[in-house]
């Protein structure tokens, strides 16, 4: 099936969103509000009339972002989003590794919650899993792109609370614990670690502010760090079902 508007292919690179239509062929989600024409295989045309959608609400701008206790990051700071955690003032939050929440509150007309209406988070681009809670409803992860998770059975008119934990990668956590404190035994010249360090062998706390180590050198304390967290934009993206051949299902 192919899908135009204004005369214009839908298919490949465009300047508005892509709709989606359901397996069965019988319906579509739309992301924008102009009118559609869809051409089935068969030569059939269907038209689609535009629908009247909310603006989207963006996300971005200032989150509390919480971390776990023993993991070498305050409690919780102030973050604006977009932005990599590697950018933070404070290295523990700079070289932090491991899973730590967005949270935020914010507001949604009881209009907005129309019959047939939809309404997705799109997190823009994650370093590297998220896993996104709205009013305490927890979604699958998502660990590709599009960071997109359809919300709208837990929406509810007025204030909403959106959490979003976001996992990256263990390695700015070894690169700042090479510049905390390296380990005493040091490494083998074939890169292999020479003995076990005795705070471990000891059961003790890691010594200089230490959270971990690696059993090889994996990592210098001048090696680059990874981007990491909510890199968005972070967007609630209202999206309209429509019937193929018909209008809007009960669009304002």
């Amino acid at each position: 099936m192919d899908v135009s508007r204004d005369g214009k292919s839908h298919w490949g690179p465009g300047n508005w969103p892509m709709p989606e239509i359901t397996a069965d062929g019988t319906v579509m989600r739309l992301r924008d509000r102009g009118g559609h024409t869809f051409q089935t295989a068969a030569g059939t045309s269907l038209e689609v009339k535009p629908v009247a959608l909310p603006d989207p609400l963006m996300m971005d701008g200032d989150w509390t972002l919480h971390f776990p206790p023993n993991q070498g990051a305050p409690e919780k700071v102030g973050i604006a989003v977009p932005g990599s955690w590697t950018q933070h003032r404070d290295d523990g939050v700079k070289h932090f590794s491991g899973t730590a929440t967005y949270r935020k509150s914010f507001g949604l007309p009881a209009d907005s919650l129309a019959p047939g209406r939809e309404w997705h988070f799109d997190l823009g681009m994650v370093k590297n899993i998220a896993e996104v809670s709205v009013n305490g409803r927890v979604f699958p992860d998502l660990w590709q792109p599009p960071f997109r998770v359809d919300v709208t059975t837990a929406l509810k008119p007025g204030a909403n609370d959106i959490a979003i934990a976001v996992t990256n990668r263990w390695l700015n956590r070894l690169i700042g614990d090479e510049k905390l404190h390296p380990l005493e035994s040091g490494f083998q010249a074939y890169g292999g670690i020479k003995s076990f360090p005795e705070w471990v062998k000891a059961g003790q706390t890691p010594r200089g502010g230490r959270t971990t180590f690696a059993t090889w050198l994996l990592v210098r304390p001048t090696d680059p760090l990874l981007p990491s967290g909510l890199l968005g934009p972070v967007t609630l993206r209202p999206v309209q079902r429509v019937a193929l051949g018909g209008t809007a299902e009960a669009a304002d």
